[in-house]
């Protein structure tokens, strides 16, 4: 069911084959969940042994919330529950190398009545480094939001959109713009985000849109 909802949801389906082409060969580029044609293999035996290896090796976070002594607290985790030690360290940030990849384009035909667009790019920006509210703001002024750039333009004033938005993760320094559109407005669509973009990478764009995406980051927080 779950990866038949994916399918059934176009914008998800598109941005899972995006990542999966931007990032092929690495882990980012694989579902979480793995995908359909491994459940037919799948035993019972098999989750046993992943539960159980998961228990032994993999990082554990018990969250306990209310008026609570720590001290207290511990002595009965310990009582309740024989972890044994573990030297794991969680990694959520994937810093590592980046391949240089020349751009590319991926289509692919289904009979629906409206298009979806994406347009992946990676920057190193990650979540605790000198970069990475610099990025946030990228993504609120860009297309996170009905103030943005992108929907002003592109949605607003040219109504070339269903929708359209951006969304960025700090823990990959992925950045996606995506939107429901008409197949016919692809290239025009994607030429009106390379001149957006453009405005940003050289500060051409209105100063009353860079105080508003800060505004509504602080209002959000």
């Amino acid at each position: 069911e779950y990866f038949q909802g994916i399918y059934a949801n176009k914008m998800r389906y598109s941005l899972k084959q995006t990542f999966a082409t931007m990032y092929q060969g690495e882990e980012f580029g694989v579902d979480a969940f793995g995908c359909e044609d491994d459940l037919e293999d799948l035993t019972l035996e098999d989750c046993i042994k992943a539960y159980n290896d998961m228990l032994i090796n993999d990082v554990i976070n018990i969250s306990i919330v209310g008026d609570v002594d720590e001290l207290d607290v511990n002595l009965i985790l310990n009582q309740m529950f024989n972890f044994s030690p573990r030297k794991k360290e969680l990694k959520l940030i994937d810093d590592s190398p980046k391949p240089q990849r020349n751009p590319q384009e991926l289509f692919e035909s289904q009979n629906v009545s409206q298009a979806k667009m994406v347009l992946g790019y990676q920057f190193p920006a990650y979540y605790s480094t000198e970069d990475y509210y610099k990025a946030v703001v990228l993504n609120t002024l860009v297309g996170n939001g009905p103030e943005s750039l992108l929907f002003k333009r592109i949605r607003e004033e040219l109504s070339l959109v269903y929708f359209i938005g951006s969304v960025y993760d700090q823990n990959k320094g992925s950045f996606v713009i995506y939107g429901g559109i008409n197949q016919k407005d692809y290239h025009n669509v994607q030429k009106e985000v390379e001149n957006i973009l453009l405005d940003v990478k050289n500060m051409t764009y209105e100063n009353k849109f860079l105080l508003i995406a800060k505004k509504a980051i602080v209002s959000g927080l």
